[in-house]
């Protein structure tokens, strides 16, 4: 058999035509490579109001920094005054004297930690509330001092109590400090039960005790300034209610030029008069 042979026209080009790189060309369109386009030169501009503005606000921060510093550091910058209250045992100048001073303690410096610190030197003092103004720079402070119960004698020397349990520094700055001293062979077995007693009773029957004795603890004597002798018994018969009514009979008798013993062991208080 005899094969057949496909004849291509000359005028038709072959399909692959298009995929061949002609080299017969001597010189090759690169135009879709090389750019004849010109590169443009970034200018910067510099703007001569935006400097002048920029050195102007930092020299403006520049001087209140430093009028600021100088502020601080001159005798404006100090504690204006400071204010005490709360102060009822203690004397003034005996706190004044643990605090910053006025006129030398700088305002700004100074914390409400700093004087909180300064106080807890002083015992007698449980609580310190400071408040501040800054524009006048002046300082309140407020204090709450321990409250005092009673008084004990150890190693020869007297020790104040609160009623809190702290023994507390006898000073000799304390004005109007009157507490009743404990005596008895079984007080310090009694010091809890004591303290639990005295720190409900009004403050101005405590000051009309000179003296506590604890024989034992069914047999409890108070001794008053106005030589008056108080039976309790045990510390439970001493109620806030009771102490009121035992200064009210002391106020009668008193007025009637009357001494004795006021017996409070039963449900009634009982008044012995002083025969004689």
């Amino acid at each position: 058999m005899r094969r057949r042979q496909s004849i291509t026209p000359k005028n038709q080009k072959k399909p692959y035509a298009n995929n061949v790189i002609d080299f017969s060309k001597k010189k090759r369109d690169m135009s879709h490579i090389i750019s004849n386009k010109p590169t443009k030169k970034k200018i910067i501009n510099f703007d001569g109001v935006k400097v002048i503005k920029v050195v102007s606000v930092f020299f403006l921060l520049l001087v209140v920094a430093l009028s600021f510093h100088i502020f601080l550091n001159s005798n404006h910058a100090t504690i204006q005054s400071l204010s005490l209250d709360g102060n009822f045992l203690l004397e003034e100048q005996e706190i004044l004297d643990h605090l910053p001073k006025v006129g030398q303690a700088n305002f700004f410096s100074t914390s409400n930690d700093h004087f909180e610190d300064s106080i807890k030197e002083l015992k007698w003092i449980k609580e310190i509330h400071v408040d501040r103004n800054f524009l006048a720079r002046t300082i309140d402070v407020s204090i709450v001092e321990r409250r005092p119960l009673y008084k004990i004698m150890r190693n020869n020397e007297t020790q104040i109590i609160d009623e809190e349990g702290e023994v507390l520094p006898n000073l000799s700055s304390i004005v109007g400090l009157s507490v009743p001293i404990v005596i008895g062979q079984e007080s310090a077995s009694s010091f809890p039960e004591l303290a639990e007693t005295l720190k409900h009773l009004p403050n101005h029957f405590l000051h009309a005790v000179a003296e506590v004795n604890i024989e034992s603890p069914n047999s409890i004597y108070l001794y008053t300034l106005d030589n008056f002798t108080i039976q309790i018994g045990e510390f439970r018969n001493l109620t806030q209610e009771k102490a009121e009514e035992i200064i009210q009979i002391m106020n009668i008798q008193k007025n009637q030029n009357q001494k004795g013993t006021i017996d409070i062991r039963g449900r009634n208080i009982i008044f012995k008069p002083v025969e004689g």
